[in-house]
């Protein structure tokens, strides 16, 4: 019996060891699964590692504004050699295209005459393509190309019309080992001929459709290629050739002219990404044939030329963005080799991660054999902390990429194993299984909330906030003149600045009403100021509608007006709904009374009404005035409302309104009747004069009661 228990004992000792060298044994096979996970982890490296571009390298950006100037894309090719000789008189160094000329410019006056019947050989010297082509002899510019990865119809002989640096082989043949193109859309022979180089500027993403890495070379019948980024080099330091060093397992590095660039297997180089889009200079089109830029931005420049437009489809998906301009991640890949700051993966590092795993894995055991399971755990936290904060510093400052979600991983399966058997060993099994399989299958808060439903609450919490209802004037009729197409894109224009303004100004919107958009402040996060952010956020509405207005002219839509409507007060915020689905809203009678005030808006002819309770929160001077007091539909008791300008009332019409509502208060009828006459003469399309004229007169005619407060009954919503 005791034999049997210490060989029991024995065993539970021993399994974890064996167990740390099966993991040890398949670190270097990368599991699918680990390795998803590690592109992931790598990704949030990259997310919390910006860092300023080295390089002087800048954008020359096709963007929507340079569209909308020239017209739609492809531009004539007498427009592109006046950029490019914009480019080099500004300074530039170098260029590169990121865009490909497959076809004649069908705009050449010869071409187009021949199109209607005019074949007249003096015509000839106006071709565009033969102008463009001239151009681009005068300087060093790299044309870019893509290769096709796929492809059923018959390749194309580039060869015969490229012109590239050669590439010498140090060592094992690189065509092994690099991607094989199966067809190109190349630039036609009249441009090609006379560049100084051309390469192709194809991204290959992961999986995922993410893009960490670009290869540096394409194979395409039996010859192989360089890319956009290798020729800009290439020719920066007028270097003829490359050389790509590779051994039997791959390619190791490529050298050209000074610069040493290490690679992966494949050729591939890690891209350091500097940040998020628009990390690096961009300079539009329009701004550089304008002449509004800093001169500095071209002196020395390595250019590429490419576009942001998502028309144009170069967006690309990237470890620090779902939307990336492509050629941005040329200019990332530039200012990665120039600065000499990659992202590697030696051909030491498969041995040395099968090291890390197993002195991890080791210590993870003695550590979990000695402690019990909380400060086992709490040491194995402080242990992948530890490889954590390792991997981000060699990360950071090495810049090499060593794969820490292995390690983690395998301490973590060892540390469950080795638990998991010492609870057999003290003969607590049922209760410590349950205990271990309850840890790592169930969350601890969906644990919470499975064993106790009634404590996910749907009532919320009762909070003092600030409402806002937006909404469109005459939509109806806008509607009516648009198609579904056009009106969506409409709505889109509107909706997404102003979402923007209420968001920038600590507002969560809560939903979108048809053309109506309902937003408070206070929640989730709190704000001592929301009545001032949410007033702030109307009056930046109205701004921003203005511009949009003068943008909406020019292109022939539908001018739009809007009512916003402010209540403060307690509401009741959280998750409300049913058991089955909910939304974190607001709900009450103050909630309601925002929704009136924005109605009120046609009544008085205003966009801005606020209530009494939101003014007696406001911190900041605002351009405000009394409007009325009334009674909503649904409210018994009169609530005062105010109108919100962006801009001052004038001292003088300010004075008399306030004499008219006097007048008006202390039932001074033709008193005030003569004011309000002054007022609507000032302002003959005032909505309120006119209002409160009729108002009078029909309270001369018939007076209110006795116990009349100076409130007027709201009849409608």
């Amino acid at each position: 019996m005791k034999l049997g228990k210490k060989l029991r004992d024995n065993g539970v000792k021993t399994l974890p060891y064996l167990i740390l060298l099966l993991l040890t044994a398949i670190t270097p096979l990368d599991l699918p699964l680990l390795s998803d996970v590690r592109h992931l982890s790598f990704d949030t490296f990259q997310q919390y590692n910006h860092q300023q571009p080295e390089s002087a390298t800048l954008i020359l950006d096709i963007d929507e504004e340079s569209l909308r100037q020239y017209g739609q894309w492809p531009w004539s090719r007498d427009v592109m050699a006046e950029i490019v000789i914009r480019l080099y008189e500004g300074g530039a160094a170098v260029a590169g295209m990121d865009i490909v000329f497959a076809e004649d410019d069908r705009t050449s006056p010869p071409r187009v005459l021949k199109k209607i019947g005019i074949e007249d050989p003096q015509f000839d010297e106006y071709d565009y393509d033969t102008y463009f082509a001239s151009i681009i002899s005068q300087v060093p510019l790299v044309l870019g190309y893509p290769f096709l990865m796929t492809s059923e119809i018959d390749s194309y002989d580039l060869a015969s019309s490229i012109r590239a640096g050669t590439v010498v082989s140090g060592g094992e043949d690189p065509s092994r080992f690099t991607y094989l193109a199966q067809n190109v859309t190349p630039n036609i022979p009249v441009l090609a001929e006379q560049a100084t180089g051309t390469g192709f500027f194809n991204v290959i993403p992961d999986s995922d459709g993410k893009v960490r890495s670009v290869p540096l070379f394409l194979s395409y019948r039996d010859r192989i290629y360089p890319s956009l980024v290798m020729e800009m080099l290439r020719v920066a330091v007028g270097a003829r050739s490359y050389i790509i060093r590779a051994s039997e397992t791959g390619i190791t590095n490529v050298k050209v002219g000074n610069w040493e660039i290490p690679t992966d297997a494949m050729g591939r180089v890690s891209v350091n990404y500097r940040g998020t889009s628009m990390t690096f200079p961009y300079l539009s089109v329009i701004n550089l044939m304008n002449g509004n830029f800093d001169p500095a931005l071209l002196d020395g420049a390595m250019v590429l030329v490419g576009t942001s437009a998502a028309g144009l489809l170069d967006l690309r998906a990237t470890p620090v963005s779902p939307v990336f301009p492509g050629v941005e991640i040329h200019a990332n890949l530039l200012d990665t080799i120039i600065s000499g700051d990659f992202l590697v993966r030696p051909d030491w590092m498969g041995g040395a991660e099968m090291v890390y795993v197993f002195l991890a894995g080791l210590l993870t055991i003695v550590i979990a054999q000695r402690f019990r399971a909380l400060w086992s755990g709490m040491a194995l936290i402080a242990l992948s902390a530890a490889v954590l904060a390792l991997s981000f510093w060699l990360f950071q400052h090495q810049g090499l990429l060593i794969n820490f979600v292995y390690v983690i991983s395998a301490t973590l399966l060892i540390f469950s194993f080795n638990t998991f058997l010492s609870y057999i060993r003290e003969e607590q099994e049922k209760a410590y299984i349950r205990s271990a399989f309850g840890q790592y299958l169930s969350p601890v808060v969906v644990e919470q909330l499975a064993n106790n439903p009634e404590s996910l609450s749907l009532s919320g919490e009762e909070k003092s906030m600030t409402i806002m209802f937006s909404d469109i004037r005459g939509f109806t009729s806008i509607s009516e003149r648009l198609s579904p197409q056009e009106l969506t894109s409409f709505l889109n224009e509107y909706m997404t600045p102003m979402t923007n303004i209420i968001m920038d100004r600590f507002g969560t919107v809560d939903k979108f009403l048809g053309d109506a958009i309902m937003a408070f402040w206070n929640a989730p996060l709190d704000d001592p100021k929301h009545a001032d952010n949410a007033l702030l956020a109307s009056v930046d509405m109205l701004i921003k509608l203005d511009e949009l207005k003068k943008e909406w002219h020019a292109r022939g839509l539908p001018e739009i007006n809007i009512g916003i409507g402010l209540n403060s007060g307690l509401v009741r915020v959280g998750n409300m709904g049913s058991t089955q689905r909910f939304d974190y809203t607001v709900l009450g009678d103050n909630v309601n009374l925002a929704s009136r005030l924005e109605g009120i808006n046609k009544t008085y002819g205003c966009n801005i009404v606020i209530s009494e309770y939101t003014l007696a929160l406001l911190t900041e001077n605002y351009h405000i005035r009394f409007l009325d007091a009334v009674k909503v539909k649904g409210k018994y008791l009169p609530v005062k409302i105010y109108q919100v300008s962006p801009t001052p009332y004038h001292p003088d019409e300010i004075e008399l309104y306030t004499a008219m509502l006097d007048h008006y208060n202390n039932r001074r009828w033709d008193d005030a009747l003569a004011l309000a006459n002054q007022l609507r003469a000032k302002d003959p399309k005032s909505v309120l004069y006119e209002l409160y004229e009729e108002r009078i007169v029909l309270y001369q005619q018939t007076p209110p009661p006795d116990d009349w407060d100076g409130s007027f009954t709201m009849t409608t919503k």
